[in-house]
């Protein structure tokens, strides 16, 4: 099980795989813990010049952490951190009465109509592997 500073750790990890370690940043003031883990909000570290103006870019999404899987979490829909949240949590208990208690992994294949079912559900809703 994650602790929280390897959670964000991990995270970090990944954006420096996706070279994204100098563009995006955690703020720390805005990371949710949750049950299942933590929420970090990644947000761009950058500000845009563009004609003497310099304005603060306005790149932010959540980023979902589960400290039992360790699996990281984005959403290609866009939700706000909120939504994102809630859905997952949905998600998370129909799997886990699916599966006796395992929490979300998306990864790997699962075999019956409901977990299926889920999987289409979970994807339509733009759930990716960060």
């Amino acid at each position: 099980m994650l602790e929280k500073n390897e959670a964000e750790l991990l995270v970090l990890e990944k954006l420096a795989k996706r070279n994204l370690e100098n563009t995006l940043i955690l703020n720390q003031d805005l990371t949710i813990d949750k049950p299942f883990g933590w929420v970090f909000i990644c947000e761009a570290s950058e500000n845009i010049q563009h004609d003497n103006i310099i304005v603060k870019a306005q790149t932010a999404f959540p980023l979902i952490v589960n400290k039992d899987s360790h699996q990281i979490l984005a959403n290609s829909k866009g939700h706000a951190a909120e939504k994102f949240v809630n859905l997952y949590e949905q998600f998370l208990e129909i799997n886990k009465s699916i599966n006796d208690g395992w929490c979300l992994t998306f990864s790997h294949g699962i075999g019956t109509n409901r977990k299926k079912k889920l999987e289409k559900k979970v994807k339509a809703s733009g759930f990716i592997e960060f």
